[in-house]
């Protein structure tokens, strides 16, 4: 477990970095000159303020190449050691050395010196070996001068001594780094000319070869020992004459390298850790390390150097207060060494926010993969799957988001891991134990590639006694002992209001009010009474409905907040930050006693009275304005689709069903705007009722009313994922030709003339109406034939307008589609052709649809899993791993997500799991008719069109009505299988349209009694 205090932070720069630079002066001075001077300046190494801080330290690091001096440089400068070796791969360092040892007579390579300066430095800072890596794949080989020996037959040996000590050197410094790792270094370099060496004549040259080969190739000891007794020519246990190699001005046995390997390593671990370092005045500034190296909260991290594009999409949104300090300086110790990191803590803690925020800090955030788990997760989708092709009859196999992370060195984010089902922990067990991910299907052992990161969560709920915290998942899952585990502390009471001054600058003066509003909705949910009344809500308070409250008044009362001041706040303000508070702590209440208790707790701080809280309940009515261009619902304006110029098209080709009759009751108005304020700040809704309460019909309602269109999908315990996300379906001919049909007519419109092709455009249009496929290929063909005809005959013809790049490579583009549609088609005739539909939420996602999806708390795990990215916030999209997609799909502006379920207080319901709850805004859905006066209003609804002269119709229904539930709900009534009927809106709807439709052949009171 690893855990921050503020006493153990330690900054790394606030080490006496110039009195380090004073005795690494002094150490130089005092050491024997030799060729390698050359690669510092001496000078300003005695006047250390001559020169910046930055230049300072790319002296220092040039000066840890030094084999002398390594070891002094890692001692003096532990605490930046990571920036000191940073500098050696950044563009220009290699080169700079290597014109500084060309005024030399040295015949070392560059590569060597480095080399030989990790192999000196890993075994006591393992943290650099990202750096090593990096360095050597993009270096030239470390073998490159062995080409130098490989005619070893016709050397002469006793004039060749300085060679052969540099051979030394190179197959030491070699041994070393595979000592260290063999894993990480052996697949880096080719190692024939290696091999070459165990015919070398020089014993020592042939035993180190030895050893070295046998760490590359992972030979037993009894292997080993059977290889150097035939490579030696003896057997090592037989012969008493001891095999001698100078070694750092030591003779040693070469018998025992081993053991004074061992003896150096116990000695440079003593020396690197004798030296403490005391704080000090910082010396040092995060502006004067190499890009290569961030210090994030007090632990320097290796930086990935970021593209353009990626730097500039990096919104920092985190704030550090001292507990964020510490729970990140937590997390980048583990991840200083490469450990798994499983983060715990309460539901809304920040666990999740804190890995993206280290990922963007160390460049890393564009390569970021989160995978959300459940228990019936299936580990074919983190290891992949064999996937149908473009040619029928042929499969492929598609890697999983897993194994596609692992093979190309990306960070995994692991959601919920304490969810996850034995199956799936079996197959992270292998990952987390030896850094190999196998796949049983294909009986395949993948190595993780250097850069590769494992992170995980899980949560703890508030237990319903109010005390303590319990865990969603099983108290100790299956190898929580591979993990470094860290906790992550939630922010206190002063924290979170700090958050909340600098993350809303608008309602800066107001954050201590919306402290002590929050902590007085805490302390009341808290409430032994309150846990226990409202324990069927599946829903706790957390920080995340804090943030959201304080986003909702920034956005819509900032500019309010900032004209009033503390005191003289007007009661219309008041009453907005009443609206949302109401909506954000309350909206989820089931229970009406409670509620009130709790709106009225909120009203306390506010200054608003019980008798306005009352009228808000119970007579408050928003205003509805609708019109061609916008729909203003209360506090809020919401923009009709067919106002924006690119959308009319759009909202042109959606054709609504007949408008059903809508009742705007007090209760409908009030729904709609709490929904309406939360499509607009692109909140996800979960609307929680019992069965006809009007959930679905609002949603309807108002996508009708600004020409959005709406996608419902109802769930079950039979619905899969591939229903939401798509899968690989057999497809129609016609499927797949749309869209390359489309296609080409885009590009033929932008480099042809229309109106002189249009014969040709005539004949690839009939030809895809009629589905001639064979035709309407060889019509593509045609068009790609002549487009290059025309951006040929554009090259030879000078001063003229030519087409841009992109127009050719879409043609280059296009001709591919082509080929597969022709093998997809043409080729294969009367079989089936498989091809990845897209579901109905991967569509909404990129078009800009609504989508509500009814039931959801009945859909099974792995469905709902699929929309924890788009919860995440408003930027959170899709990642398609059924495709084995890394890179999530583009989020539409328009895009909103609805949800409806029912209360989990029946037998077969369940709830949805809190952490995906949580991020929902939920608002709990009353019965409609619980008010007579809305009840009454509904009915003349639907009869004000046939009841005229007849209007005590409307009571009569609503009677009825209201009298037919009571004495169902009092078990007075049964149907015809002899169970209690159920009466609700909608048996209420159905009758009175069955009602509507008849009357003008029954008249209006027989239509009531056949509907009823």
């Amino acid at each position: 477990m690893v855990e921050a205090t503020e006493d153990n932070i330690f900054d790394p720069l606030s080490f006496d970095f110039l009195a380090a630079v004073q005795q690494l002066s002094a150490y130089v001075i005092e050491q024997e000159e030799s060729a390698l001077d050359a690669i510092i300046d001496h000078e300003v190494l005695k006047n250390p303020n001559s020169i910046s801080r930055s230049d300072l330290l790319d002296l220092v690091s040039r000066a840890m190449i030094n084999p002398s001096w390594t070891l002094t440089v890692v001692r003096l400068f532990r605490p930046i050691v990571i920036d000191l070796i940073g500098r050696w791969t950044m563009p220009g360092f290699t080169t700079l050395i290597e014109t500084a040892l060309s005024k030399t007579h040295t015949t070392v390579h560059t590569t060597e010196l480095i080399a030989k300066a990790f192999s000196v430095i890993l075994p006591i800072a393992p943290q650099v070996k990202n750096l090593a890596v990096l360095y050597f794949t993009h270096s030239t080989s470390l073998f490159e001068r062995l080409d130098h020996y490989s005619n070893v037959d016709s050397m002469d040996i006793s004039t060749s001594s300085s060679s052969i000590d540099n051979l030394h050197d190179l197959l030491l410094t070699t041994y070393r780094l595979l000592s260290f790792s063999a894993v990480t270094f052996s697949p880096i370099w080719n190692w024939g000319p290696v091999v070459q060496l165990l015919k070398y004549p020089d014993t020592c040259v042939r035993y180190i070869t030895t050893l070295c080969l046998c760490k590359v190739y992972n030979l037993s000891d009894s292997q080993q020992n059977s290889l150097l007794s035939s490579i030696v020519g003896k057997p090592l246990d037989e012969s008493d004459e001891p095999i001698y190699i100078t070694i750092e001005g030591s003779r040693v046995d070469i018998r025992f390298l081993d053991l004074w390997e061992q003896q150096r390593l116990a000695d440079n671990q003593i020396a690197y850790l004798a030296n403490n370092f005391d704080v000090q005045q910082r010396q040092l500034e995060d502006s004067d390390l190499c890009p290569s190296t961030c210090n994030l909260c007090g632990v320097l991290l290796t930086k990935r150097v970021e593209k353009e594009s990626d730097r500039s999409s990096y919104n920092p949104e985190l704030v550090l207060t001292k507990t964020t300090s510490k729970n990140l300086h937590a997390i980048s110790l583990a991840l200083s060494i490469g450990a798994p990191t499983l983060l715990e803590g309460v539901t809304g803690a920040g666990k999740t926010c804190l890995v993206e925020e280290l990922a963007w800090r160390t460049g890393r955030g564009a390569e970021l993969v989160k995978i959300h788990l459940g228990d019936q997760t299936d580990p074919k989708v983190l290891l992949g799957t064999y996937v149908s092709t473009s040619t029928p009859g042929s499969f492929r196999w598609q890697a999983g988001v897993l194994t596609t992370a692992v093979l190309e060195g990306r960070w995994v984010l692991i959601e919920d891991i304490d969810l996850a089902p034995a199956e799936v922990l079996s197959v992270l067990l292998p990952l987390l134990e030896t850094g190999h991910l196998f796949i049983p299907s294909r009986g395949e052992k993948i190595k993780a590639k250097e850069g590769f990161q494992m992170f995980g969560t899980r949560s703890f709920l508030p237990s319903r006694s109010g005390k303590g915290v319990t865990s969603r998942g099983a108290s100790m899952m299956t190898g929580a002992n591979l993990w470094t585990r860290v906790h992550v502390e939630p922010l206190s009471h002063e924290e979170l209001e700090q958050v909340i001054r600098q993350k809303f600058a608008h309602i800066n003066d107001f954050a201590s009010h919306a402290m002590n509003l929050f902590q007085t909705v805490v302390d009341l949910y808290e409430d032994t009474s309150l846990s226990l009344s409202s324990s069927s809500m599946g829903r706790f308070l957390s920080t995340r409905d804090l943030m959201k409250w304080c986003h909702r008044v920034d956005l819509l009362l900032g500019e309010k907040l900032n004209d009033s001041s503390e005191v003289g706040m007007d009661l219309t303000l008041r009453q907005d930050l009443f609206n949302e508070a109401n909506d954000c702590f309350c909206g989820m209440i089931p229970d009406y006693n409670i509620w009130m208790t709790v709106l009225q707790t909120i009203g306390k701080p506010l200054q608003i009275s019980q008798e306005l809280v009352r009228n808000y309940v119970d007579q408050y009515k928003p205003v509805l304005d609708v019109n061609d261009t916008h729909v203003r619902i209360g506090r809020v304006n919401l923009s009709s689709i067919a106002a924006s110029g690119k959308q009319k098209k759009k909202a042109g080709l959606i054709k609504r069903e007949k408008q059903r009759p809508f009742a705007t009751t007090g209760h409908a108005l009030r729904l709609m705007e709490k929904i309406a304020v939360s499509i607009h700040l692109n909140e996800p809704v979960l609307l929680v009722g019992e069965t006809g309460t009007g959930k679905t019909t609002v949603v309807q309602h108002l996508a009708d009313m600004i020409h959005q269109n709406l996608i419902v999908v109802n769930l079950s315990q039979q619905s899969d994922s591939s229903d939401l996300l798509g899968g690989f379906k057999p497809v129609d001919g016609k499927v797949l030709a749309i869209p390359l049909n489309d296609e080409f007519e885009r590009l033929f419109e932008k480099t042809f003339s229309v109106k002189k092709n249009i014969k040709f455009l005539d004949m690839v249009r009939k030809m895809f109406i009629h589905q001639k496929w064979t035709n309407f290929v060889a019509l593509l063909k045609q068009a790609i034939k002549m487009s290059q005809q025309k951006f040929e005959a554009e090259q030879n013809v000078e001063n003229k307008k030519t087409s841009s790049p992109q127009l050719r490579n879409a043609w280059k583009t296009f001709a591919k589609h082509v080929e597969e549609f022709e093998v997809q088609q043409v080729q294969s005739q009367n079989k089936f052709v498989f091809s990845f539909m897209e579901g109905s939420l991967v569509k909404a996602v990129r078009q800009g649809d609504w989508i509500l999806l009814d039931e959801i708390n009945l859909a099974t795990t792995e469905t709902l899993e699929c929309l924890s990215g788009l919860l995440q916030d408003v930027n959170g999209s899709l990642l398609l791993t059924e495709k084995g997609d890394v890179e999530p799909i583009k989020r539409h502006p328009n895009f909103r997500l609805f949800a409806c379920m029912n209360p989990a207080t029946d037998v077969g319901k369940r709830d949805l799991p809190p952490g995906l709850r949580n991020r929902f805004t939920e608002f709990y859905v009353h019965p409609p008719d619980n008010r007579y006066d809305d009840l009454l209003q509904i009915v003349k609804q639907y009869l004000y069109g046939i009841a005229a002269g007849d209007e005590r119709c409307y009571e009569d229904v609503a009677d009825f009505y209201t009298s037919a539930k009571k004495l169902a709900n009092e078990h007075k009534l049964v149907d015809g299988a002899n169970q209690r009927p159920h009466f609700s809106m909608r048996t209420l709807a159905r009758a009175l349209t069955y009602v509507v439709q008849i009357s003008p052949t029954y008249g209006l009171r027989r239509s009531l009694y056949e509907g009823f």
